[in-house]
């Protein structure tokens, strides 16, 4: 299975969604950006980070699977992620774009959409991450985006910003997996 969780900067994914799936079993597959990297991450962790020419010669050279543009930047996942998919279950952020196109092609696809409970917590956080004006814009657009496309997922957690570690692990086992824990 491979369960994806997409939604706006700053929502969370990373640092409760991805986090709890781990402890639960999941291997966590690593996308590629050509996005310059922030001073928290890690590069071959939290993203591959390439530079454009290696995305553009990348995708000439059939290695995504499925990739986008957004923001200045390319994002993109690489067709490792067959490899990945028959020897565990796995679990990443996307694009809501990619996010879909996966499930269209793979069928143990589970799409969950995370959205904050109002619009202004997002730009607060955004803010406090040190988005400014076009970097600002882009992101404020990409959750109107990301929130258009929630109808189309398995599954939308609509206050993903005040969601505890204990619910967060609650849903994903309950809703996705119908397992209690």
């Amino acid at each position: 299975m491979i369960l994806i969780f997409s939604g706006p900067s700053a929502i969370g994914k990373d640092s409760t969604w991805i986090r709890i799936s781990e402890k639960l079993g999941f291997n966590r597959y690593v996308p590629f950006t050509t996005r310059e990297i922030r001073t928290q991450e890690k590069n071959g962790f939290d993203y591959n980070f390439i530079t454009i020419q290696e995305f553009q010669e990348k995708i000439k050279n059939n290695e995504f699977f499925e990739w986008d543009y957004f923001a200045n930047n390319y994002y993109g996942t690489d067709i490792s992620i067959l490899n990945l998919l028959n020897q565990s279950d796995i679990v990443f952020h996307a694009l809501g774009k990619i996010a879909l196109k996966l499930r269209n092609k793979l069928p143990q696809v589970k799409l969950v959409m995370l959205l904050p409970s109002d619009h202004s917590i997002l730009v607060n956080r955004l803010h406090n991450r040190g988005y400014l004006d076009d970097n600002m814009f882009f992101r404020i657009n990409h959750y109107f985006e990301e929130e258009t496309h929630s109808n189309l997922f398995d599954f939308v957690v609509p206050n993903a910003e005040s969601v505890t570690d204990y619910e967060a692990e609650l849903l994903i086992n309950k809703i996705l997996f119908n397992k209690e824990i």
